[in-house]
């Protein structure tokens, strides 16, 4: 079976490597393309979608401005955290959003190393800009694998709590008797 487990290991690679690829690769052509965020800004859906952009040396939202000191052995420590969990967490269902969070996160320590004028931001969807300003392939993933990875807790408690199929609930009587029949005589 170690030859499944290998196979698998290297399909999660690939996919980790292909989303920071398109990551970075997404950020290069916008540096070269884009040079003037307001002259050079392109509409992709009008009113909705377009891509500037913007320089972000600090974390989400553009708090902690210039903390690049805090904010990279802060992220090299939880991409090591994230990668023993995923490398622990054999055959669960949690290792995709893991993978994208630490997609994203690799791909946003690499723009904070390499690039000295900070994370590259992009992407604008202007009837959320109030809420959330712009932002990369990066940050999309790892709010995306942050969004999946709290609702498969969510709903994975709330899973555990439900009765076995077929047995009758109980909805936190406790006069309810046991559904397993472990209270049987």
């Amino acid at each position: 079976m170690k030859g499944g487990r290998e196979t698998a290991m290297y399909s999660w690679a690939m996919l980790i490597l292909t989303l920071i690829g398109v990551d970075q690769a997404t950020k290069a052509i916008v540096a070269e393309r884009i040079v003037d965020p307001f002259r050079d800004y392109v509409t992709v859906i009008d009113g909705f979608l377009g891509f500037t952009i913007s320089r972000n040396k600090g974390i989400a939202f553009g708090l902690l401005q210039g903390m690049w000191w805090l904010f990279i052995p802060t992220t090299v420590i939880t991409v090591a955290l994230l990668a023993y969990v995923f490398l622990k967490s054999r055959g669960s269902i949690i290792r995709l959003p893991l993978a994208l969070i630490l997609a994203g996160a690799f791909g946003n320590l690499t723009d904070r190393v390499v690039q000295a004028d900070g994370v590259i931001d992009f992407i604008d969807v202007p009837p959320l800009s109030f809420i959330f300003p712009t932002f990369n392939v990066a940050d999309a993933l790892v709010t995306m694998g942050g969004v999946m990875a709290a609702a498969m807790m969510l709903f994975s408690a709330r899973l555990r709590r439900l009765p076995p199929f077929g047995a009758e609930p109980s909805f936190g009587r406790a006069d309810a008797e046991p559904s397993d029949g472990a209270g049987e005589a």
